[in-house]
């Protein structure tokens, strides 16, 4: 008997003294290796391949009821809140910066404390679009925000279209635009996809013309999230 003959039957017998069907297929290690689907052995499982969890890049946000999680009294906003959509995908919101309904950028530099988190967001002024404030002084209380939060690593938010006067909201996004130029900030306009040219909500993403709605908050959130999680990689 040849060599290769005496080492096929060698191989025969050690499957059947196991007790296995000497036709059964047998996945090779680089289909394993390679996660790809291959042959379905009986009584045989195979794990899906496994990734390396990474962490998170986790993010604190200051801003008004468009990012706030809860509302004054405590009920709960998180279905509309931006922040909802955004803490996944490498992405972590956590409990730190400030989110009140109807809060104005005075009331947010009140409540502005220092953050452990990544990334600040800073989504506000919507509630100052009154002309009460000029552009000058409200971009001086964002810079103290930031300031007061202490992050290295900041985005500003474009806020979304105000219905009522939307050349007051198009003109803060401007001027947020040019602070974070001018700071190495970040500035994100999540709300684009949804605004019309004349710079108001486009149709169905909002129920009041000030507020977005469920969809719009998701939208936001995903662009938002895209931005958060750039942020480390465009350092590297």
């Amino acid at each position: 008997m040849t060599r290769k003959r005496v080492l096929l039957a060698a191989g025969a017998a050690i499957l059947l003294a196991v007790g296995i069907n000497a036709t059964t297929a047998v996945w090779p290690v680089t289909t394993i290796a390679e996660g790809r689907v291959g042959p379905t052995v009986p009584g045989v499982v195979v794990p899906p391949p496994t990734t390396l969890p990474t962490t998170p890049t986790t993010f604190a946000v200051i801003g008004d009821s468009i990012s706030a999680r809860a509302s004054r009294a405590g009920l709960d906003m998180s279905g509309g809140s931006w922040t909802t959509y955004a803490s996944q995908g490498g992405a972590e919101f956590v409990a730190e910066g400030w989110a009140q309904s109807g809060a104005k950028l005075l009331e947010m530099t009140t409540n502005a404390a220092p953050v452990t988190a990544d990334v600040l967001v800073v989504l506000a002024g919507t509630n100052d679009l009154d002309g009460v404030l000029t552009i000058e002084n409200r971009l001086g209380l964002v810079t103290e925000i930031v300031e007061k939060a202490g992050a290295e690593r900041v985005i500003l938010s474009a806020v979304p279209p105000l219905d009522r006067d939307p050349a007051a909201s198009t003109a803060w996004n401007a001027a947020l635009q040019k602070l974070a130029a001018d700071n190495a900030w970040r500035f994100v306009d999540p709300w684009q996809t949804m605004r019309t040219p004349e710079g108001t909500y486009a149709p169905s993403y909002t129920p009041d013309g000030i507020h977005p709605s469920v969809q719009a908050a998701a939208i936001a959130g995903e662009a938002l999230r895209v931005a958060i999680v750039a942020i480390p990689s465009m350092e590297a």
